[in-house]
């Protein structure tokens, strides 16, 4: 199983180390702000170069000695413009940034990164299905990418460019908290950097719509700490581990289990998160009514259920609903995010 994941990631890395070549865009230098610039990174395939586009305060091509943390902001669920829901995050991210900053006597020096996993064809971009990349499908036109292998190696490129990069924050709220949750499961990449560069990666949560569960257990219903055997129409992937598409397959239920286990992914739930979700499928129902049920039945499924002993924390922000900006600007998100 080791060498399975050891040559998983080494597929990886190498992708974004030889074929992930980045530009930064002309447009950077002309008509956005330094701590608003559009980037690219680039992916080869044959014949054919990709690229995903990304906002960023600092540039990822040249690396910085001063870098001590990296954050990676990921969008929510858009049908619409992907470009501006990510500019949307970012900014909300730099806001958040500048404010922890004021209030420190000393802070990191920080890059922050938010790709955009653009969701239609426009010339050589990456694209994605709308919901798809949320769960690490592959982009649309190059099916060897998944969304989740294309942060892989923007992984990689920082911690082989930032010489004293000490550790990496992976953040998202509603349909970027689902990828960042599922992502933080499924990914091999942790415990690659951390043994051979001893950077923590960290994975920062908020108002995710549904959870991955890791067998097929559900909650009792009308309660939210019972939990009994249930059909598996409800256990398919992205919502349970069964039917997995090709990255998470390619790991393997029983390290995605383990690797569950042991992140550290820090979950926020806004406790006015309570109206209708988008996914009102049958399988998203039975993990509870609302967003804030949800996270609460799914940390009393982790604790009393499927490990009792793990890495991940719950935290309820008193008086939030389903908003980005006023999540990411609560203390306790920001010192998770920053400090």
């Amino acid at each position: 199983m080791k060498s399975k994941l050891l040559l998983l990631f080494i597929c990886i890395a190498i992708s974004g180390a030889v074929f992930g070549q980045q530009k930064e865009s002309s447009k950077s230098k002309t008509k956005i702000s330094s701590e608003n610039q559009y980037s690219y990174v680039y992916f080869k395939k044959g014949a054919d170069t990709y690229k995903l586009p990304y906002f960023r305060n600092i540039p990822l091509k040249n690396g910085n000695e001063h870098i001590k943390r990296a954050v990676i902001i990921i969008r929510g669920y858009t049908k619409k413009s992907a470009k501006g829901k990510t500019k949307e995050a970012y900014d909300i991210a730099m806001k958040a940034y500048r404010k922890t900053k004021a209030e420190a006597t000393s802070m990191e020096k920080t890059i922050i990164l938010a790709p955009t996993f653009p969701i239609q064809q426009k010339s050589n971009l990456l694209y994605w299905d709308k919901a798809g990349w949320i769960c690490g499908d592959e982009a649309k036109n190059n099916y060897s990418l998944s969304s989740f292998s294309a942060i892989d190696t923007i992984i990689h490129r920082l911690v082989t460019r930032f010489s004293n990069l000490e550790q990496i924050v992976i953040a998202g709220h509603s349909g970027g908290g689902q990828f960042t949750h599922r992502y933080s499961a499924c990914t091999p990449i942790v415990d690659f950097i951390k043994n051979k560069y001893d950077i923590n990666i960290r994975f920062v949560i908020a108002n995710p719509s549904t959870y991955l569960y890791m067998d097929n257990y559900r909650r009792v219903k009308g309660t939210t700490y019972e939990f009994k055997e249930e059909a598996s129409k409800y256990n398919n992937y992205k919502y349970g581990l069964d039917n997995l598409i090709t990255y998470p397959k390619t790991v393997g239920i029983a390290t995605i289990r383990k690797q569950m286990q042991y992140r550290e992914c820090v979950y926020f739930l806004g406790n006015k998160d309570v109206k209708p979700t988008i996914d009102k499928s049958d399988a998203a129902l039975i993990q509870g009514a609302n967003r804030y049920e949800r996270g609460l039945i799914y940390k009393n499924y982790l604790d009393n259920h499927f490990y009792k002993e793990h890495n991940q924390t719950f935290h309820i922000i008193d008086g939030v609903g389903h908003d980005y900006y006023h999540m990411f600007m609560k203390l306790a998100i920001r010192n998770k995010l920053f400090r």
